[in-house]
C-alpha cells in the first residue's frame, strides 16, 4: 500500500520562509506543571504567539497578494509536467535548473512529477529560482509508493493569481494505484472582471504496467475528489497517465470511461499528440476534465526543445516528457 498522507506547504517571504507540516495531527496528553508554574506560563505564551505569526505568515499572507491582486484579465495558465529523476542532480546542474526554471515560468500554476527528494533541497531550490521572476508558493504531497522507490507531486503556483485552499490525498483501500492521485483546490479569477472560481486540480502518474487499471479506476476517484470540494466546478485530473503505446492501446483506450466521446470527462490532449522528448511518439500525459464549471481551453503539448531551440543531448537532460498545458477562463 503507498504509504503517506503529509502535505507540505511552502508560501511568504523567501528570506524567511515558513513551513506548515500539514499531516494528520497526533492526539497530544495534557501536561500538570508544578514548580515555575508561572515562568512555564510565560514560555508557552510566547510560543503560542510566534506560532501564530508563523501560521499568519503561511496562510493570511499569500491570501492577502491574491485578493489585493484583483481580477486577472487573461486566463489562469495551467501545465502538468513529468521532470525526470526530478532531485538534487538536476538543480545542481546550473544549465539544466535554468532551462526548468526558464519552462516553469510560462505558467500560473504547474504540477511537477517523480519528484525524487528525501531532503526537499531542490524543491526549496526550484523555489528560489521561480521567486525571483514573481512571488511563489508550493505545495507537495508526502513521499508515495508501495515499495522504498517513493515519488511526490507537487504543485508551484503563483500567489497573486492563485489562492491554496485546501488539499485531498485519494484514499485507497483496494490499492489500486502506485501512487495514488493526489488534489489540491486553488480559488482563481476568471476573464470576466471581479470574479472567482474554484477548481480541483488531481496528479496522477500512473505506473506504466498498471496504467489500464488504474486510468479505469479514475472515473471513481475524479468523483470522489469532485464529492469532497463540494463549492469548486469541477475537477482536471491531469499527468503521466502512460496512456498510450504499449502501456495503453489505442484498443484498450476505447474501452476506458475518461476517453469514451458520450461520457461525462472531456479529454483535452488528443491520442495523435506526442508529449515524449525522445525517439517515441506517445500520447503518455493527459489533460481529462469533469463537471460542471470548468472553462477548460487551448489545451496543447509544449515542445520546449523546438520552443527554446535545444539539442537533443540538452532536452533529454531536462526530461523525456514535455508539459502539457491548459488555459483556465
Amino acid at each position: 500500500m503507498a504509504q503517506g498522507n503529509g502535505v507540505i506547504l511552502y508560501s511568504g517571504d523567501l528570506q524567511n520562509p515558513t513551513f506548515k507540516d500539514a499531516s494528520l495531527p497526533r492526539h497530544r496528553h495534557p501536561r500538570s506543571f508544578h514548580k515555575d508554574g508561572s515562568k512555564r506560563r510565560f514560555i508557552m505564551a510566547a510560543c503560542f504567539i510566534v506560532s501564530l505569526l508563523l501560521i499568519t505568515a503561511v496562510i493570511v499572507g499569500p491570501t492577502l497578494a491574491f485578493l489585493t491582486s484583483g481580477s486577472s484579465n487573461r486566463p489562469l495558465k495551467v501545465a502538468a509536467f513529468n521532470i525526470q529523476h526530478f532531485g538534487r542532480s538536476k538543480m545542481s546542474d546550473t544549465t539544466v535548473a535554468n532551462h526548468i526554471t526558464e519552462i516553469l515560468v510560462r505558467y500560473d500554476v504547474i504540477l511537477i512529477q517523480e519528484v525524487r527528494d528525501s531532503t526537499g533541497s531542490s524543491l526549496k531550490d526550484l523555489w528560489s529560482r521561480l521567486n525571483k521572476t514573481d512571488d511563489w508558493g508550493f505545495v507537495a504531497s508526502a513521499p508515495i509508493g508501495r515499495t522504498t522507490y517513493k515519488e511526490q507531486y507537487v504543485f508551484y503556483y503563483r500567489l497573486k493569481l492563485a489562492h491554496l485552499l485546501s488539499t485531498y490525498q485519494t484514499p485507497d483501500s483496494s490499492d489500486v494505484y502506485e501512487r495514488e492521485p493526489f488534489s489540491v483546490e486553488f480559488e482563481y479569477f476568471s476573464v470576466t472582471p471581479g470574479t472567482k472560481k474554484q477548481v480541483v486540480l488531481m496528479a496522477l502518474h500512473s505506473r506504466p504496467t498498471d496504467a489500464f487499471d488504474e486510468l479505469d479506476h479514475l472515473p471513481t476517484s475524479i468523483k470522489s475528489a469532485a464529492s469532497h470540494f463540494k463549492g469548486a466546478g469541477g475537477v482536471v485530473a491531469m499527468g503521466d497517465f502512460n496512456a498510450d503505446c504499449n502501456y495503453v492501446s489505442s484498443t484498450k483506450q476505447l474501452q476506458l470511461e475518461i476517453f469514451k466521446d458520450n461520457s461525462e470527462f472531456t479529454s483535452l490532449i488528443p491520442d495523435s499528440a506526442d508529449t515524449t522528448s525522445g525517439d517515441s511518439n506517445c500520447a503518455y500525459d493527459r489533460i481529462i476534465v469533469f463537471g460542471h464549471d470548468i472553462r477548460a481551453r487551448d489545451a496543447k503539448v509544449y515542445n520546449y526543445q523546438k520552443a527554446m531551440g535545444l539539442s537533443d543531448d540538452a532536452t533529454g537532460d531536462i526530461s523525456d516528457h514535455y508539459p502539457v498545458e491548459f488555459q483556465l477562463h
